[in-house]
């Protein structure tokens, strides 16, 4: 199975970046990429943060734990990108972090704190 290119996976970033901070997925003000997955899942899906027994959802044809949300909407946004790389990253340590996103989209806070100090956040 292949496994992303960093230059993939900056992409795949950048684009979820530039997705997170420009659509009005993130309602009045921009979020943060760890403030996207924590409070838009749990406002969209109606699944706690973090929650891992997994609850029906209007309109989804299975029920759905907070990390199957946060990959369905991942995916939603980049249906090119196949579950398995998504979920690949999570790891096992997720029970401990059930905040924690794919290594490779990390970087994206690092770019939220510069578009930040650049005051290029809210166009």
């Amino acid at each position: 199975m292949p496994v992303p290119t960093t230059l993939q996976a900056q992409l795949f970033a950048r684009h979820l970046l530039e997705l997170i901070l420009t659509s009005s997925l993130a309602g009045e003000e921009a979020l943060n990429p760890n403030d996207f997955f924590r409070e838009w899942i749990p406002k969209k899906y109606g699944i706690p943060y973090g929650q891992k027994t997994a609850t029906w959802v209007q309109g989804v044809d299975r029920p759905l734990t907070y990390r199957q949300a946060c990959i369905r909407e991942i995916r939603l946004h980049f249906p090119d990108i196949k579950e398995v790389t998504i979920d690949k990253g999570w790891g096992k340590n997720f029970e401990k972090c059930p905040f924690y996103i794919p290594p490779f989209l990390g970087i994206l806070d690092k770019w939220y704190r510069i578009l930040e100090v650049a005051g290029n956040l809210n166009p």
